[in-house]
């Protein structure tokens, strides 16, 4: 069974000495140096002959991009709430969603989400991809609205798939 490390910062390095494939996420997917020493400092290892990234990223997909940061939101929330207070709370219905104080604001502004219509979210899932030369996504989403949650990876997988099949022609 393949082992993967999911990696910042200094993980990258022990994946890169030990011959390990790597899942990022999160801070490491803005900084595009982190993964080039990775792949350069990377020694083959039995199980694994060349560097190898995957990304891993929260994706929610909705008929509009206001439906689908609406979506994103109590995550974004939460993850506020937890880096604020030290307790990281169930997830809320949008409505619910108080007064926020000013850090709590930027961390949800800050949030890393993918977005978007399915449109949308195929140009960013690529960007993201192209731009750090990673061979697999990991999706993941969270939202408080199991329904639209449905949804939404019913959507993705649906883009994907087509992202996956070869053009007729």
């Amino acid at each position: 069974m393949p082992v993967f490390v999911l990696a910042t910062g200094h993980g990258l390095q022990v994946a890169a000495q030990l011959g390990l494939p790597v899942v990022v996420g999160g801070p490491v997917l803005d900084d595009p140096d982190a993964l080039d020493r990775y792949r350069q400092a990377f020694v083959p290892s039995p199980a694994q002959p060349a560097p190898w990234v995957g990304v891993s990223a929260d994706v929610l997909v909705a008929e509009t991009a206001a439906d689908a940061r609406r979506l994103a939101l109590p995550e974004a929330w939460a993850m506020a709430q937890a880096r604020t207070t030290g307790t990281f709370p169930a997830l809320q219905p949008v409505d619910s969603i108080g007064a926020m104080t000013p850090a709590q604001r930027r961390y949800v502004e800050q949030s890393r989400a993918i977005t978007g219509t399915p449109a949308q979210v195929a140009d960013q899932v690529g960007e993201l991809l192209e731009r750090t030369g990673a061979t697999e996504l990991v999706a993941s989403s969270s939202t408080y609205d199991r329904g639209a949650l449905a949804e939404s990876d019913a959507a993705l997988a649906e883009l994907l798939s087509r992202a996956a099949s070869p053009v007729p022609g």
